[in-house]
């Protein structure tokens, strides 16, 4: 098992801790993604079965607390792009690009609360993705004005 299925299971144990069992974990995990048991729960508790990720959220969300979404959001900080590496660095502006933009259009789409208008949070999450692909696209700019290479 690798290391970061070690943290996520480490962290799905402690959620089952958190709702207050097995036993409550199963029946939270049964309502939200129409099966598991008992015995699901604790296979990914021993590492027997890997954690989905509607597991975790559903047990995140019942437990008020998010310590694995919040591990994965700060993942993109962690892994960091090598500055020398042209294809890596374009592939970041790119991602970057598309979350910008992602941001913008949902907060006119279905999935907004309120379609006809961009609320708050959606304008701070939208500036937000749109400086971090300006800053990808500026990292990238300045190792081509550079005359840096891939690899």
């Amino acid at each position: 098992m690798s290391p970061e299925a070690k943290t996520y299971r480490a962290i799905f144990e402690g959620l089952v801790k958190d709702v207050g069992g097995v036993e409550p974990a199963a029946a939270i995990l049964h309502a939200r993604c129409g099966s598991s048991n008992k015995g699901t729960v604790s296979k990914m508790c021993n590492g027997h079965l890997a954690v989905s990720v509607e597991a975790m959220t559903a047990l995140e969300d019942a437990a008020r607390r998010f310590p694995c979404t919040d591990l994965l959001a700060d993942r993109r900080d962690r892994v960091e792009a090598d500055p020398k590496d042209i294809m890596q660095l374009a592939a970041n502006a790119a991602l970057e690009h598309g979350q910008a933009q992602e941001a913008i259009i949902s907060s006119f789409s279905e999935k907004s609360s309120d379609p006809s208008k961009m609320t708050d949070r959606e304008r701070s999450r939208s500036i937000k993705e749109a400086r971090e692909s300006l800053v990808a696209a500026e990292e990238l700019v300045e190792a081509l004005e550079n005359g840096q290479r891939n690899g």
